[in-house]
């Protein structure tokens, strides 16, 4: 033991003996009220953020890979999204591996390419002898405030990205179960990391950004034919959603801006 050691003993049937910690009651009254002030702000703070939480938004030019999933068949399939706002205006997506599901009755069974410019929404599926078609007309791309539509629901959420890795997360809230999710933490703070496309089961999980130039030439439709109309091939979910984008009535944050 060393010198400096003390070992204290004390007698707990001696009643004569006062342990108690004397402390003045204004100190305790102080902390209390610091407390008490400490909380209000907190929820002052929180509330603010909720109706006004400043969004995270995209950069005029990038790539970001990201995985499809589906709840009938489709896990985390391999996709990319090439964005160019400032020159084109143009959105392209390409599904290397399984389609959007919706697009048509048998399309999650294909690669295929969206193209997204201010003319509409644009489909390419060459394994279908679709070289080119009209999904949606007069519907651009997303524009760099890609949570115009959404507003912070005041809840955090631990998602994974389509590498698996988990991110504590703020959940934005669009209409008809639209959501987005973005990383909150101070590193890697509104980062991409999931999306919901409403009430399909479609969601995107995705993997990093790069920040590069993309060409414009990247955004031009693929063929001469791109002014027919979308077959669904009776998919009558696919000319719904169809139906209802055209006519404004499919509250999609992303898609009717």
């Amino acid at each position: 033991m060393s010198r400096h050691s003390r070992v204290f003993v004390f007698d707990a049937s001696d009643t004569s003996q006062d342990f108690s910690l004397s402390v003045p009651r204004s100190f305790l009254t102080t902390i209390i009220i610091i407390m008490k002030w400490s909380l209000a702000l907190l929820v002052v703070l929180s509330c603010a953020c909720v109706a006004s939480c400043d969004k995270p938004t995209w950069p005029d030019e990038f790539a970001m890979p990201f995985g499809l999933n589906f709840a009938v068949g489709i896990h985390n399939a391999s996709a990319m999204m090439y964005y160019n706002w400032d020159q084109a205006k143009s959105q392209l997506l390409d599904y290397t591996t399984h389609c959007f599901p919706l697009l048509r009755y048998n399309s999650g069974f294909h690669p295929c390419k969206m193209y997204f410019n201010p003319k509409g929404i644009f489909a390419s599926i060459p394994s279908l002898n679709i070289p080119c078609c009209t999904f949606v007309a007069n519907v651009g791309a997303v524009p760099p405030t890609f949570l115009q539509g959404f507003n912070y629901t005041g809840v955090n959420q631990t998602v994974p990205d389509m590498y698996g890795k988990m991110h504590d997360t703020m959940v934005w809230q669009g209409a008809d179960d639209f959501k987005y999710w973005t990383d909150a933490s101070a590193a890697h703070f509104g980062d991409d990391v999931q999306f919901q496309d409403g009430p399909t089961t479609v969601t995107w999980n995705f993997g990093e950004m790069s920040v590069t130039p993309q060409n414009p030439s990247l955004f031009d439709l693929p063929s001469s034919t791109c002014d027919a109309k979308c077959s669904t091939g009776g998919s009558m979910i696919a000319d719904k959603m169809a139906d209802l984008w055209e006519t404004e009535s499919f509250p999609d944050p992303w898609v009717i801006l």
